[in-house]
């Protein structure tokens, strides 16, 4: 996971400012959200991504309610497997098990705070400084501007370097989603 993105969650799993729930992303009631911690990542990747019903909308267009897509989870590093000892084993021998695993396992059956998640989230997610740099990606991103995509696919190259963009930091307000 790229550092910045990563500190950002902690930051917000130790807030205060997120009501905990589990089972689902983000469940709104009386007009007041709770989210469970991976729901606190996806409103870290897109703070508007939830629509009226708790859904949330994915970079790559999916959508979800329950957890997050594979293709977005493998993209973030949740999908990496370690050893984990499972809470309850007798033996307390490791499991490899997903780190998206674990942390649902956290939050949603061993009732862990967010604090506590957090804590184990800085201790064990593996972060990575990216290769490209702002200004690259810049570059990349003015040069849609300049020439805009007239394909799908080009349309969905754009997005992928937005998102990075927006992982290590960049304002997505000076490059605003194109439309075909």
């Amino acid at each position: 996971m790229i550092k910045s993105l990563r500190d950002g969650w902690l930051e917000d799993l130790r807030s205060g400012n997120f009501k905990q729930t589990e089972g689902v992303l983000r469940y709104t009631e009386n007009g007041e959200h709770s989210y469970c911690c991976l729901g606190v990542l996806c409103n870290r990747l897109d703070p508007n991504g939830y629509d009226q019903y708790d859904t949330f909308r994915f970079s790559n267009g999916e959508t979800s309610c329950g957890g997050i897509v594979e293709d977005v989870a493998q993209e973030l590093g949740l999908t990496t497997t370690i050893m984990h000892k499972i809470d309850g084993d007798p033996y307390g021998n490791p499991t490899p098990t997903s780190i998206e695993g674990i942390l649902v396992e956290m939050n949603d059956n061993l009732n862990k705070s967010f604090s506590e998640i957090a804590d184990w989230i800085e201790a064990n997610v593996p972060v990575e400084d990216p290769i490209i740099d702002k200004e690259y990606l810049e570059s990349m991103l003015d040069g849609f501007a300049s020439d805009p995509a007239d394909t799908e696919y080009q349309l969905g190259y754009f997005y992928a370097i937005r998102d990075l963009y927006k992982n290590i930091g960049g304002d997505l307000e000076k490059y605003p989603a194109p439309t075909l």
